[in-house]
């Protein structure tokens, strides 16, 4: 056997690295049919043998591409001649122009946690492999600006009670291949892969031309950058918990005095985290518009400020960070069972109604003032209304925090603060 190749033995104490798993445990694969995850289909089939566990995969149709369909349906075969189940998850709806790579990437996330949760599933693997590594690192270090962007991608994170597991993220893509080609496994190719569009094929094309040696600083890098990054992250949880509230409707408040006296790498973090995840955006604010945020806040009378979908207002020594109101999108049919993320910012889960979101606009907002408020006054100002949904049970009417939450829950609906990026 090649050297190239990896072994059972190998692939075992990548599993073991990541510590225990539940007897007969039951895992989820995302699978593409390239050669990276066929290679970890094959290396998760023998483990699942030998650990009494089951697993099935989960390949994402985009539909970006004519050949997308015919391409999942062919893996999928492949998959159920092993014996293993394979289901196939649409992307549906219209397509944005721009950033489409990145947010192809967030839907496939999104489709394939959703189905694990709905089965209860904890362990979803992934087969990111070490060149994806540098690639990532090349890409964020052209564009970041600050220190946690760098670390690149972590080879265990949890979301939602999921562990993603990534046991391939120190091998190299040529081993991936090899293993493969040795165990006669066949792959598909993805055209996109090869569209110089595409900034992450931009810099694999550049990676092509450059040494080991120098491939091998880039991962001394990443190695530092992580260190980095576990140290910033402790500093940053430590202020976070000293110094800021939170309301549950999704509104952080800030010691602004205790903001100013921290040094300036840690209040360029803080900002730039309130702001990512009080927005509902993926990404942060650029570098040039936080500092410039730090400059104002450190002026002795700061007017209201916006920035990143966000308000910032100043209230004696704090600082408030709302969301903007919601100006577009977001009316939803959600069936029972179901379960949806509000703005990327609210998780919702209705148990056994299907029920209506609407968002709160100008348009809706005299019928909101007679059936809330016509006999009772307003528990949160409008502002904050405007950034929650408007649900319709039946012919009822409730919006979160407004309405008694406790009688939401009666209904079956579930609605709390779970935002896609997390604050620590």
């Amino acid at each position: 056997m090649s050297e190239l190749i990896i072994s059972e033995d190998e692939f075992d104490q990548k599993m073991n690295s990541f510590g225990f798993f539940e007897t007969r445990p039951h895992l989820a694969l995302s699978l593409s049919g390239g050669s990276d995850s066929m290679a970890l289909f094959f290396l998760l089939k023998k483990w699942s043998v030998r650990n009494s566990a089951t697993f099935e995969c989960f390949i994402v149709d985009h539909g970006l591409r004519k050949e997308s369909q015919s391409e999942s349906i062919e893996v999928k075969n492949l998959i159920n001649k092993n014996q293993i189940k394979c289901n196939i998850l649409k992307w549906e709806g219209p397509k944005p122009k721009t950033n489409l790579m990145e947010l192809a990437r967030i839907k496939r996330y999104e489709l394939i946690i959703n189905a694990c949760v709905s089965q209860s599933i904890l362990h979803l693997l992934t087969a990111h492999h070490k060149d994806d590594q540098i690639e990532t690192y090349m890409m964020r270090s052209q564009r970041s600006g600050n220190t946690t962007g760098l670390s690149c991608i972590p080879s265990v994170r949890e979301t939602r009670n999921i562990r993603i597991i990534r046991p391939l993220i120190h091998f190299n893509k040529n081993r991936l291949i090899e293993t493969c080609k040795h165990f006669n496994y066949n792959w598909v190719s993805d055209s996109s892969n090869f569209n110089s569009k595409y900034e992450r094929v931009r810099v694999r094309n550049s990676l092509e031309k450059i040494g080991e040696l120098k491939k091998m600083k880039i991962l001394k890098d990443i190695d530092y950058s992580k260190a980095n990054k576990q140290s910033l992250k402790k500093e940053l949880a430590n202020f976070y918990l000293k110094n800021l509230d939170f309301l549950s409707y999704g509104v952080f408040i800030l010691d602004k005095e205790k903001f100013i006296g921290t040094n300036k790498r840690l209040k360029v973090e803080v900002i730039k985290k309130i702001l990512t995840v009080n927005s509902g955006l993926f990404y942060p604010p650029r570098l040039k518009s936080i500092n410039l945020l730090i400059s104002k806040i450190q002026k002795k009378k700061p007017k209201t400020l916006t920035l990143h979908s966000s308000i910032i207002k100043f209230k004696k020594k704090k600082i408030f960070f709302y969301r903007e109101k919601l100006k577009f999108g977001m009316n939803l049919n959600v069936k029972k069972g179901e379960n949806i993320r509000w703005d990327n910012r609210f998780e919702l889960y209705s148990r056994s109604l299907n029920i209506k979101l609407e968002i709160i606009n100008e348009k809706n907002w005299p019928f909101i003032i007679r059936y809330f408020f016509c006999k009772k006054k307003r528990c949160l100002p409008n502002y904050i209304i405007k950034t929650l949904p408007l649900i319709k049970i039946k012919k009822e009417f409730y919006i979160p925090f407004v309405s008694s939450m406790s009688l939401l829950k009666e209904k079956g609906v579930n609605f709390y603060f779970s935002p896609k990026v997390s604050l620590t």
